[in-house]
């Protein structure tokens, strides 16, 4: 079963709190995702349940690359529109939705049933290796080797044949419920608009804006960074910097004028999520999957506009542009999770020393985003 929908509508707390109703009532199951700062986090703060949680590495090098056989009958998969394909897994000619549909196949013939719930979050992918996204899925669900499966899956524009396959409208959640049930995703959409903006878009992200503030969004941007020092301090651990990591270090310790660190291990992850030390610029891979209040979002350059249209800088290209087939769609997907983030407002800094942001700082203006 694919379950998909907006960012913040609830996928991961849907899964989790699956997990945790099945087995409370005696049915094995187990949750997994390839978000490895998220497990960490969950693990740590669940404590003696963090057994009921794992990477979806973990579970597949334990039950398919050393035969062992799951207790499991039900697994869920969040974030499966990271599943990585055949050609990047190490030792293997499966793709991991193949990997995990073998070991769906085990746990059937010991238990007479098995059920696979994938969590799928569109526009979401930010690694070389998940850029299939949910096409993947699909891939899979049509070779005969799964004939025998029943597939339940949200309405798509993808044509597939197989005849086990159910399309159910409820199967896609397009309501978020992280900033209390505002509707980011329509700016956030807008905002990234891959092709240049008609007079209509513009008309449209200026209401979104407007919509935003009336239902008590808090949304801010500025150019200085006095004002980004203020916003951290009176929020302190209701916010954090975030960065996408097409930005290197350096040019982030440029702009905030001190040493920052972006690139974090598992622990230090956990950590940032804890205190919010304003030392850290937490990327897309640290903060997927996460609510924060009130964030910053930091805008290095990487991305953005001329002529009306989304460029990618030098620097990113030669830090990103040779793992991902289709570069805009990285980029606009990174943004895309840095942009979702906030539960009850953000502010978006522009560093006025990048003057490539001039024309994005220009259009958010006129999109009527209140200046700090």
């Amino acid at each position: 079963m694919l379950v998909a929908g907006v960012p913040g509508s609830g996928k991961t707390l849907l899964g989790l709190k699956f997990n945790y109703f099945n087995n409370e009532k005696g049915i094995s199951t187990i949750y997994i995702s390839g978000n490895g700062p998220l497990i960490n986090i969950l693990q740590n703060e669940l404590g003696q349940d963090k057994g009921l949680i794992t990477s979806i590495l973990n579970y597949t090098n334990t039950y398919y690359n050393l035969n062992f056989s799951p207790r499991e009958e039900v697994i869920i998969f969040d974030e499966a529109q990271r599943a990585w394909n055949e050609k990047e897994i190490k030792g293997n000619k499966l793709s991991e939705v193949a990997i995990l549909l073998e070991i769906g196949n085990r746990i059937f013939l010991e238990k007479n049933s098995a059920t696979i719930i994938a969590l799928v979050g569109f526009g979401q992918e930010i690694h070389n290796r998940e850029e299939e996204g949910i096409k993947l899925w699909f891939k899979e669900l049509e070779k005969d080797r799964y004939s025998d499966w029943s597939f339940y899956i949200p309405k798509n524009n993808i044509k597939l044949e197989n005849k086990n396959i159910c399309i159910l409208d409820s199967l896609y959640i397009n309501t978020s419920i992280r900033s209390d049930f505002i509707n980011i995703t329509e700016f956030k959409n807008l905002f990234l608009n891959k092709k240049k903006e008609t007079s209509e878009e513009k008309n449209k992200l200026k209401k979104s804006v407007e919509e935003l503030y009336k239902k008590g969004y808090r949304l801010y941007w500025t150019k200085k960074l006095e004002t980004v020092e203020k916003y951290l301090k009176c929020f302190q651990r209701k916010s954090g910097i975030l960065g996408s990591s097409g930005v290197e270090e350096k040019k982030y310790k440029e702009i905030f004028h001190k040493n920052v660190k972006t690139h974090l291990t598992l622990n230090e992850s956990y950590s940032w999520y804890k205190n919010r030390e304003n030392t850290v610029v937490a990327t897309e891979f640290v903060v997927q999957g996460l609510d924060i209040d009130y964030p910053l979002v930091v805008f290095g350059g990487d991305y953005y506009l001329e002529n009306g249209e989304w460029k990618i800088s030098k620097m990113a290209k030669k830090k990103k542009l040779n793992i991902f087939l289709d570069s805009n769609k990285l980029f606009r997907n990174i943004y895309n999770v840095l942009l979702t983030r906030g539960r009850k407002g953000m502010l978006l800094y522009f560093p006025e020393e990048i003057g490539e942001l001039k024309e994005l700082v220009q259009r958010v203006k006129e999109t009527g985003v209140i200046e700090k």
